[in-house]
C-alpha cells in the first residue's frame, strides 16, 4: 500500500502512489481549488484575435485557416491513392473535399451529438 501522505492545509491522509517512470500520482478531493488551478485560469476573451478579424475577411480565408492547401492536397492524393485501388479512374477535385469537409462542419455545428448522428 502507498504510503499516506498530509493533504496541505487540511490535516487529512490522501493517497499517493509513483509510477514506474518516477511519477508521482496523489488522489485529491474533488471540488477542492488548488492553488495551480486558480493561478492557471484562462482570462482571455474567447473569438478571433484583432489582427484575425482585420486580415480574415471572407469564408474562404476562414476555411483555409484550419485546414490549409497542403494539407488538403494530402487528403486528396490519399484519397484518390485509396480509391484507385478498386476503381481505377476515380478523382477528387480539391474544391469537392472542400465541399465535403466544410458539410461535415456544418453538420458537426447544427447537431447536438455530432456529424455522425443523422438529424
Amino acid at each position: 500500500m502507498p504510503p499516506r501522505k498530509m493533504h496541505r492545509g487540511t490535516g487529512k491522509p490522501c493517497l499517493s502512489q509513483t509510477a514506474k517512470d518516477g511519477t508521482v500520482w496523489v488522489e485529491e478531493d474533488i471540488g477542492m481549488p488548488s492553488a495551480v488551478a486558480n493561478h492557471s485560469c484562462f482570462t482571455a476573451q474567447a473569438g478571433p484575435t484583432e489582427s484575425a478579424k482585420r486580415k480574415i475577411t471572407s469564408v474562404l480565408q476562414s476555411f483555409l485557416c484550419q485546414l490549409d492547401v497542403g494539407m488538403l492536397q494530402t487528403v486528396r492524393e490519399c484519397l484518390v491513392h485509396q480509391a484507385c485501388r478498386t476503381k481505377p479512374d476515380w478523382n477528387l477535385a480539391i474544391h469537392e473535399l472542400m465541399a465535403f469537409i466544410s458539410i461535415l462542419f456544418v453538420r458537426a455545428i447544427m447537431c447536438p451529438v455530432g456529424a455522425i448522428v443523422d438529424c
